[in-house]
């Protein structure tokens, strides 16, 4: 073959390889710019929510910032978006029931309902004629009525039926407010295992400054006051080592399970049946100083919100274990059988 042919066949090579290289190009091409021209999806009802798993996006800060809540911005002294999903990101993929007492400008519920996409949101406020209150309203059932009113709160959980995952007390932030609040809701509205906070108890240290008209005389040594009540409740949590009969709030305490304090913001847990063998007495107790010395050992019932030991009334009468100790109170007998009592309405 001449070199003119050599040429033209070498020619011919190179542009086929352009060619196919044009053409690998074109088709890698042609599928990014599919993919990037997909469309959004549409939003989605709240059936569909639940039907895919609850699926949700965003931090809770990304949802203050956008919905802006006095809760988290701008105020310095709040901020509680540091601390709220220490507790609440384990509800983010389920239904669950939640209560806000306080609406303010309707911002912090419908942060909620996005936070929580299969949420059945409730909420308390003194005035529900309020723009807050009317933006509440499109995405929750809104009671309106005094957070400091026993009865009216009893009623509340009678037509909402109560049974709230989550209760967060945002209303108006005096101690009769907060304290009468929690005493009724903690112990009847609150499921089992539930969080229940209370923000805001900056107010429990002014000293004579008036918040949404009521006049707070409050003080580190006033014992009247949210904080200082609610500090002796960290004394009740740990009562099996000094006294079982101490208390703070009456029977609501025996529900306890723990309390966190931060910066302006109260969070306490509410016991489930997975803490139901943990109210015996304290195992030690000749050790340690105070009545819990004398109020019985392991092997009797302490005060608890479940169920008093039938066989110690009164909660003082140590007794020995009993010969099929293992097989009674054992780690497998303990879901269905603790203590020498069953209740199967907490085993639900």
């Amino acid at each position: 073959m001449t070199q003119k042919g050599h040429c033209f066949r070498g020619l011919l090579t190179s542009a086929c390889i352009i060619l196919n290289v044009v053409a690998v190009g074109s088709y890698l091409l042609s599928i990014f710019s599919t993919k990037a021209a997909l469309p959004v999806p549409a939003p989605r009802s709240p059936e569909q929510i639940i039907q895919s798993g609850c699926a949700y996006a965003g931090t809770l800060e990304s949802l203050a910032r956008k919905y802006k809540p006095t809760k988290f911005f701008p105020y310095l002294h709040t901020g509680y978006h540091r601390f709220y999903e220490t507790f609440f990101e384990q509800y983010r993929s389920r239904p669950l029931r939640m209560l806000e007492i306080g609406l303010d400008s309707g911002a912090g519920t419908l942060m909620w309902k996005e936070y929580f996409p299969c949420v059945e949101l409730f909420g308390i406020d003194s005035n529900t004629n309020t723009s807050g209150s009317m933006k509440a309203k499109t995405v929750a059932r809104v009671f309106q009525g005094d957070q400091s009113n026993a009865t009216f709160l009893k009623e509340f959980v009678k037509q909402s039926g109560g049974n709230f995952d989550i209760i967060v007390d945002d209303g108006g932030h005096s101690f009769l407010q907060q304290i009468v609040s929690y005493q009724v809701l903690f112990e009847t509205a609150l499921r089992p295992g539930g969080i229940y906070a209370i923000e805001d108890i900056e107010s429990s240290f002014w000293d004579g400054g008036r918040m949404y008209g009521v006049k707070m005389l409050g003080g580190l040594d006033n014992p009247s006051t949210t904080y200082s009540k609610f500090k002796k409740v960290a004394d009740v949590v740990n009562r099996k080592f000094h006294d079982n009969r101490y208390q703070v709030f009456g029977r609501v305490d025996l529900w306890v399970k723990g309390i966190t304090f931060y910066p302006n913001l109260i969070i306490l847990q509410k016991k489930s049946k997975v803490d139901r063998p943990y109210d015996a007495h304290y195992i030690y107790n000749k050790q340690v100083k105070g009545p819990a010395k004398y109020q019985g050992n392991e092997f009797s019932y302490g005060p608890s919100p479940f169920a008093p030991d039938t066989l110690d009334p009164n909660w003082k009468a140590a007794r020995l274990a009993p010969n099929n100790f293992q097989a009674k109170y054992g780690p497998k007998a303990v879901p269905v059988f603790v203590w020498g009592y069953e209740d199967t309405r907490v085993l639900q």
